[in-house]
């Protein structure tokens, strides 16, 4: 829709349609109001639009120790290290579960 907003929920929120964060193309700064291509940090005042982003989801949060996982096809919270994914329930699960079954 062209239209922008702060956040994807603020959009969903006022439009008659979802965001699709995947197919995000585009930011504007709030500091300088300058358009550019989907990233960290505003390339023309060095903004940072969120201590973690992901380039797949174009996520921009606090540092909450995410990872993408591939599988899952989303963000988790983290640390990635703590947890693996399970292809039979097709989540990430704890290490602490690794190996056993879960019912």
């Amino acid at each position: 829709c062209d239209k922008l907003y702060t956040c994807r929920l603020c959009h969903d929120n006022n439009e008659d349609h979802q965001l699709d964060r995947f197919k995000v193309k585009e930011v504007q700064c709030i500091n300088c109001e300058k358009i550019q291509h989907a990233q960290q940090t505003c390339e023309e005042c060095s903004t940072l639009f969120g201590e973690y982003y992901c380039d797949i989801c174009h996520l921009f949060d606090k540092d909450k120790k995410q990872y993408h996982c591939e599988n899952c096809g989303i963000c988790r919270i983290g640390p990635k290290e703590d947890f693996f994914h399970c292809l039979k329930c097709n989540l990430c699960l704890a290490m602490n579960l690794q190996g056993r079954q879960v019912y």
